[in-house]
């Protein structure tokens, strides 16, 4: 078994007594099913209670308490679960509506809002917080006395955010040039707030979302009077806590996690938000904006589940945990489906969880004819020639088994071509289609895959049919020497005429946590990246080298593994468009790390990086370079400052005699391969 943590922290068990609630719309079979599922892992040790909920488009929100409250007390479906961290991405959105109504900036420094306290960098941002990119001690994962120990003494005491920032420490890092999770954070993102305002946290994010929306079964613990029944939080099975929510736990948790709501308002929650335009367009992209080695924007983060596994789900989601509740959010933006779980003790095992999200998944409402092209194969990155033969994947998601559907694919803007399938494909069953050849022009391209008429009648559902490609048709060399990028200046990755083999959440990305000069790094995260053996691409524009002598290829790179699992980088030259290639560097596991390992993700400091030379040893015109990384669900790989140009004679020449003796003396086995 992996021993990393998953982004999935905590676990859901229902037991006992049940109260289900459903709209007339709901899919009674779906409902019944949805039922089934929490009946089934009910019987886990040491629970007390559940609250779940999930939202269908068109069809309405199912919602399903079990278990009790306090002893003798069932749980209703109209009471109050604590949220946790999942409270973070409200306060994040009431930052970015102030951020539209012109009262701050998530860009403006501590500095313009807040006095100076120990330990806090006052040049921090605002963003930087919300991130979770500030380096600032977290307050409860980094001193767990407050929780555990604190907190108890008095539990009717209010702790003043000035109370709590002097149990923190010094800093984990330089803010922007890492990644930790931090509660501290959101409590300075919440003091500014404050200040910026002159209204408290909690009144902030009430009229500025849970009024607008109608979220009345949300309030703040320990800030707001209650407005409604709170379940019974549980600090362990034989320790309730009488006073939920209690004064002392909530107040310390302030802007980073003291909300309580039900699991329909949730729902109603990040139904509003993803599914309309309660934030503007740029507010949205802000939010959405993805570090690609922490996968966490403004209070919310992304991540897969591998259903089916050759075209993984990408939701949107949080996890929450008090002293005695764990809770999970998430959305999908294909389904639209939003679901809520929660339970009434704190667990930290993530089956239940898993569980019940693949039933979500799993039995929602098949139709009898229901399509699609789940994965583009080929066309990628960069192709030569005026025309590509696609070849994708196709799945049968319908009830009934496939015999035939029409393929239609196409170049974005172009005349789209089809292709009538015929065979026999079973329920959630996949199978490879080659594609006939269709013209293509020069430059970047987008190919457009989806089905329509399965089995000769109208598609299911529309929002599983389709797949897309990105990819670079060149002709001719398109860069010629010196061609340098340090990645600094980009507002798109990748740079102009590089290319990518995917558009999977883990390939190559732009990372502005780590550079080993200036401010960003091409970067592959390996460390949450669970598809072992995963190949992610970067290529180059393609390069003439026929009129060169001593061509040479220069970058920085940094790279630590995660204890006992070894990524590798290879750097790879075609000089026939891909169709072979050959080693220019090839390295992995220790022989390619730059930094002591470490169980916790990597980032640089600025004497962990090394430089590297390479002959290119190649005088064609069409040369195509690319980095390729091989995921061992290792740790993360950066690099930079990259450059190719030419050098005198004897350089060259002490170049390759150089690589020479480094591969003879390290010919041997290595773990990584």
């Amino acid at each position: 078994m992996n021993p990393k943590p998953y982004t999935l922290l905590f676990a859901l068990i229902f037991i006992s007594n049940s109260n289900v609630l459903q709209a007339q719309t709901f899919d009674s079979t779906y409902a019944a099913q949805l039922q089934a599922t929490l009946v089934s892992i009910a019987n886990g040790p040491n629970m007390k209670g559940i609250s779940a909920a999930v939202h269908v488009p068109g069809q309405g929100t199912w919602t399903s308490v079990r278990g009790i409250s306090s002893t003798g007390v069932p749980l209703t479906t109209d009471m109050r679960f604590g949220i946790g961290s999942n409270t973070k991405l409200f306060t994040a959105v009431a930052l970015l509506k102030l951020q539209e109504q012109g009262v701050l900036s998530l860009d403006d420094p501590l500095s313009t809002w807040l006095p100076n306290y120990d330990y806090v960098d006052p040049d921090v941002t605002i963003r930087q917080l919300l991130t979770h990119q500030s380096g600032i001690f977290d307050f409860l994962n980094d001193n767990f006395s407050i929780w555990n120990d604190s907190i108890w003494d008095d539990q009717n005491r209010f702790w003043t955010p000035e109370e709590i920032l002097a149990t923190i420490g010094p800093s984990e890092f330089e803010a922007g040039r890492g990644y930790d999770y931090s509660n501290t954070g959101y409590l300075l993102a919440g003091m500014a707030m404050e200040a910026a305002t002159g209204k408290s946290w909690a009144l902030n994010v009430r009229e500025l979302i849970l009024d607008p929306l109608g979220l009345d079964e949300i309030f703040a613990g320990a800030f707001e009077t209650p407005n409604g029944p709170v379940a019974t939080e549980w600090r362990s099975s034989l320790l309730p806590i009488l006073n939920t929510p209690m004064i002392a736990e909530y107040s310390t948790a302030h802007a980073a996690g003291a909300l309580l709501s039900t699991s329909s308002d949730m729902v109603k929650w990040y139904n509003a938000l993803f599914n309309g335009n309660f934030l503007t367009a740029a507010s949205m992209r802000e939010m959405l904006e993805f570090e690609p080695t922490t996968l966490y924007g403004l209070g919310v983060t992304t991540q897969y589940y591998n259903l089916p596994p050759e075209a993984p789900v990408q939701v949107l989601s949080h996890s929450g945990g008090m002293v005695g509740f764990s809770s999970l959010t998430f959305f999908d933006p294909k389904t639209k489906i939003s679901a809520f779980f929660v339970s009434n003790i704190r667990t930290a095992n993530a089956t239940p969880f898993n569980t019940f999200i693949i039933s979500v998944y799993n039995n929602f409402p098949k139709q009898n004819a229901d399509a699609g092209i789940v994965n583009v194969l080929q066309p990628w990155a960069t192709v030569c020639g005026e025309s590509v033969a696609p070849v994708v994947t196709l799945r049968n998601f319908g009830k009934d088994t496939l015999y035939n559907a029409i393929i239609n694919y196409g170049v974005a803007g172009g005349t789209m071509s089809t292709v009538n399938w015929t065979g026999f494909l079973r329920p959630a069953f996949s199978t490879t289609v080659y594609l006939s050849p269709i013209a293509v022009p020069s430059g970047q391209n987008e190919l457009i895959c989806f089905t329509t008429l399965p089995n000769g009648v109208a598609e299911g559902y529309n929002f599983n049919d389709t797949a897309t490609s990105r990819f670079l048709v060149t002709d001719i060399a398109t860069s010629a020497f010196p061609l340098s990028e340090n990645f600094d200046a980009l507002t798109t990755f990748p740079p102009e005429g590089w290319s990518l083999n995917s558009n999977n959440l883990f390939a190559w990305g732009h990372s502005k946590l780590a550079s080993a000069s200036g401010l960003h790094a091409a970067v592959k995260n390996n460390y949450y990246d669970y598809e072992s053996g995963a190949i992610q691409d970067l290529e180059l524009p393609t390069l003439d080298c026929s009129n060169l002598m001593n061509a040479t290829l220069t970058f920085n790179y940094a790279y630590t593994s995660y204890p006992g699992y070894n990524d590798s980088l290879r750097i790879q030259l075609s000089e026939d468009c891909g169709a072979t290639w050959q080693n220019l560097f090839y390295s992995g596991g220790i022989d390619l790390s730059t930094a002591p390992a470490t169980t916790r993700s990597f980032f640089p400091l600025p004497d962990q990086w090394k430089s590297k030379k390479l002959a290119l040893n190649s005088t064609g015109s069409e040369v195509l370079l690319r980095f390729r990384s091989i995921n061992r669900n290792g740790n993360n790989l950066f690099w930079t400052i990259f450059k190719c140009w030419t050098m005198a004679p004897w350089q060259w020449w002490n170049l390759r005699f150089q690589e020479i003796s480094v591969f003879l003396q390290t010919r041997r086995s290595r773990a990584f391969r």
